[in-house]
């Protein structure tokens, strides 16, 4: 299982307005080359609410083929005991 702990689109909690469309673009373009990765779920972490929240909902609201959030890490460990048991050591 590949997971990234958060802080995946920013390095800081506000964004210039005159980088609001790269970094927009950057963060979508991450969300690609993660899906391609084969990453099972991202963590969404402070720093990636720099764009706000209603960025961050068009992202998940991507197909699911497309984005895994939180969301799905929550389901998957709820569901593998034994993995959360071996994260928890």
């Amino acid at each position: 299982m590949t997971l990234d702990a958060g802080n995946l689109f920013f390095d800081r909690d506000e964004i210039e307005t005159k980088q609001l469309e790269l970094k927009q673009e950057t963060a979508r373009l991450i969300v690609d080359i993660y899906n391609n990765l084969k990453y099972d779920a991202y963590n969404v972490g402070g720093h990636d609410f720099a764009l706000g929240l209603d960025f961050l909902k068009e992202l998940q609201d991507q197909p699911i083929e497309k984005v895994k959030l939180t969301n799905n890490l929550r389901q998957i460990l709820a569901q593998d005991k034994e993995l959360l048991e071996r994260l928890a050591q």
